[in-house]
Formats: C-alpha cells, sequence, structure tokens
C-alpha cells in the first residue's frame, strides 16, 4: 500500500511541476518513462522484501519459478497433472501477507477454473500446473501475478502480495 502511495506520489508530484510550465515546455516523455522505471523498482524491491520477511518468519523452504512465485508443495498427491485447457478444481485460502483471509474455497465448493483462460490469478494457475491431483501447496503470489496494481475492487487492495494455501482436488 504504501509503494502505491509513493507511485502516485510522483506521479501527482511530476504532474504538477508539469502543469506549472503553463505550456511552455512540453512534457519529456522520456524523463517520465525513466521515473516510472525507478518508481517501478522501488516497488518491486519493497515487495520482494515484504514477501521474503513473511517466508522468513514462518521459516518456510521455497521453490521459485522465474515468473517471482513461491511455491511449496508440502503433501504428495499421487493423482495426474493438469494441462492447459483441462478444468481443475480447487479447495483454497487466500490471505494477504498480514494474514487476513480474503477468500475460501473448501473442498465441497471449490473453485472451478479451465487452466489458459484466465479465470484466476496467474500464480494460482501457474501454481496449479505444478502439482498433481492430492497435492496440497503453500504459495506467495507477488502482486504482478495476482490482482495487480488495482486489485479485485472488492477485498484484496491493490499491489498486494498474497499467501494462498491450495490443494488440488480433481482435473477434468
Amino acid at each position: 500500500m504504501k509503494s502505491t502511495l509513493l507511485l502516485l506520489f510522483i506521479l501527482f508530484s511530476f504532474c504538477s511541476l508539469q502543469c506549472n510550465n503553463k505550456g511552455e515546455e512540453k512534457i519529456d516523455e522520456n524523463k517520465l518513462k525513466e521515473k516510472m522505471v525507478e518508481v517501478n523498482k522501488a516497488v518491486v524491491k519493497t515487495e520482494e522484501q515484504q514477501i521474503q520477511e513473511f517466508i522468513s518468519r514462518h521459516g518456510w523452504s521455497m521453490d521459485s519459478t522465474g515468473t517471482g512465485l513461491r511455491f511449496m508443495i508440502y503433501e504428495k498427491g499421487t493423482g495426474k497433472r493438469p494441462k492447459l485447457n483441462q478444468t481443475a478444481r480447487i479447495a483454497c485460502k487466500i490471505f494477504l501477507l498480514d494474514a487476513t483471509l480474503c477468500y475460501e474455497y473448501k473442498k465441497e465448493e471449490p473453485l472451478e477454473f479451465v487452466i489458459g483462460q484466465k479465470d484466476v490469478p496467474r500464480g494460482i494457475e501457474e501454481t496449479t500446473l505444478l502439482m498433481q491431483v492430492g497435492d496440497k501447496a503453500k504459495i506467495i503470489v507477488p502482486a504482478h501475478l495476482g490482482y495487480g496494481l488495482l486489485g479485485d475492487k472488492d477485498k484484496i487492495p491493490g499491489n498486494s502480495s498474497l499467501y494462498v494455501e491450495l490443494e488440488l482436488l480433481e482435473v477434468l
């Protein structure tokens, strides 16, 4: 949240400075792009620190993918692995890193989605492809693989990393 506020402050400040020129100078798009890259790097660095602190606090050893997803399959199943365009049914709990429970899908009322159709956050879909039916995993989803800069406009604020407990129940 602080990083989002920082981003908005910098953008507002930059725009205010440009507006004070009263049309005398055009906005330098290259400078704006450079500032945005700097701000984005700072946001990513802060998020990375928060994720590392969360993992350390819990004493977990997690694997990482090239996208920044962290995962730990802590219980192995024996079922088949899902593939693109198959329907997956999962039980999961989605938390903010401060332990606020945002959503829960139980075995009796699972979350069902078609893999590859962008029906769920990319981090959940990516993890599902790493699992087999019966696996249980703990995952940390960075904001860009979750609900992004705007959040879900309900329970998940913008630019939020997520902790997810996930079980792959079935692949159809």
